[in-house]
């Protein structure tokens, strides 16, 4: 069975009174060219978390792009789906509304304990708090400073069948009326805005999936995931809270095919300046779990000093092995490159006005010298990665100093490895090789 996750801000409209208008059929109508990521061999790309520093008017309302319904079954029908949907919302207890979108309930709907038979996920919340749940109006984050305005206890309910018979072929099939049940009722706090609700897999399987659902705060975003791993009917927690000097990212981290989830955490350490720790948390099968700790700061300027060691030693092969990663280094001996012009090919002129300026006519004269004096690259007092999400880059400016004196003002790259916590956590970018 393959899943199919919806993932478009085209939504079918108007659920009045519990039922789906002829413009909600046409729009799920046109879902079949929307159902693009989860087939086989697609993996849609990692995904970043809300930017905190927006610039929209706070009193303006918006709609989120989130969608009304996903299905992940192939073979469920558009009508039928309206008719689950529908009988869904009916098990819902009369103290909660649905989150509207347009006028049409949130839902999401997922097979989450494995047995064939679909779940449904609706996000809701205490019934009378507001004239009408609308996204749009939840979405507004300049409702976080009125202080007229009480923050709304909100809920996730998942909604089973009861008393399933013959599995997904019986769901299916339209003749059968179905009736739900509340399977669980998670309380996911008060809040006053309402960022953003999504459901995504955690492995390329149907299962474990996580449902995340965003609520932004003073301090920023709060993102809270429910996992199911299923068959079991237990779900698990984990909440993350962005802030100025905390982000998460999630992402295959290491190629095993599970997203992993990444807090880099900033904050004054006496030594190093303003150092970024990073978390790697790992699926376990059950729940997200810390599995190692590293820093930037720290380990960057080390590898910044133990380049610098090398090249003022002359240790030339040590120099290419700790600073490239293998596939320049088997760049260089394809090319039968020689140090110097491997050199220029890292370090290039940064632009002057006039060169003479700095006592030398060519700037290539420092690094073809036998012997390089003194190189300096800068000492950082914090992280320089413009994004810490995935391989990243920064160019630094480095001195160049050779015979009597003579130096020059270099820029090259230096990168943070897509998976940080690999052993070659920094290099330096081999740049275009001079033919």
């Amino acid at each position: 069975m393959k899943t199919m996750l919806i993932r478009d801000s085209l939504t079918p409209k108007r659920l009045i009174a519990g039922r789906f208008t002829a413009s909600a059929a046409l729009a799920v109508l046109a879902w079949p060219a929307l159902l693009l990521w989860g087939c086989a061999g697609t993996d849609p790309p990692p995904e970043e978390p809300v930017v905190l520093d927006d610039q929209r008017d706070p009193n303006a309302t918006r709609e989120p792009a989130i969608p009304v319904v996903s299905a992940e079954h192939e073979d469920l029908g558009p009508q039928r789906l309206i008719e689950i949907s529908e009988a869904a919302l009916e098990a819902l207890p009369g103290a909660v509304e649905p989150v509207l979108s347009g006028g049409d309930p949130v839902l999401r709907v997922h097979d989450l304990t494995g047995d064939g038979t679909l779940e449904v996920l609706v996000l809701a919340a205490d019934a009378g708090v507001e004239d009408a749940l609308e996204l749009g109006e939840l979405a507004r984050y300049g409702r976080l400073f009125e202080p007229h305005r009480d923050p709304i206890p909100f809920y996730l309910f998942v909604l089973t069948i009861r008393d399933p018979e013959e599995g997904a072929e019986e769901f299916a099939r339209a003749s059968r009326e179905l009736e739900f049940e509340p399977l669980h009722e998670i309380y996911l706090d008060r809040h006053r805005v309402l960022e953003g609700f999504e459901t995504l897999r955690i492995t390329d399987e149907a299962l474990p999936l996580a449902a995340s659902v965003q609520f932004r705060t003073t301090e920023g975003i709060l993102d809270n995931w429910i996992t199911f791993t299923g068959p079991s009917d237990r779900y698990g927690r984990f909440t993350m809270q962005h802030t100025i000097d905390r982000r998460w990212h999630r992402y295959d981290v290491d190629g095993s095919g599970t997203i992993d989830l990444l807090s880099f955490q900033s904050g004054f350490e006496e030594g190093v300046g303003r150092e970024t720790l990073i978390s790697w948390y790992r699926w376990d099968g059950t729940e997200f779990r810390l599995h190692r700790t590293r820093d930037i700061v720290r380990n960057l300027n080390r590898f910044l000093y133990t380049s610098r060691t090398y090249l003022e030693h002359g240790d030339r092969q040590a120099f290419l092995d700790h600073a490239l990663t293998r596939e320049d280094r088997r760049r260089v001996e394809n090319r039968e490159l020689s140090f110097e012009e491997t050199l220029q090919a890292i370090f290039r002129p940064t632009a002057v006005e006039s060169i003479e300026d700095y006592g030398i006519e060519d700037y290539d004269s420092v690094l073809t010298a036998e012997e390089l004096e003194r190189v300096v690259f800068p000492v950082l007092g914090a992280n320089p990665f413009p994004n810490v999400a995935g391989a990243t880059s920064f160019t630094p400016v480095v001195r160049i100093e050779c015979c009597d004196g003579v130096s020059g003002f270099y820029h090259t790259t230096v990168t943070m490895a897509y998976n940080p916590f690999e052993q070659q956590q920094f290099y330096i970018e081999l740049q275009s090789i001079r033919e």
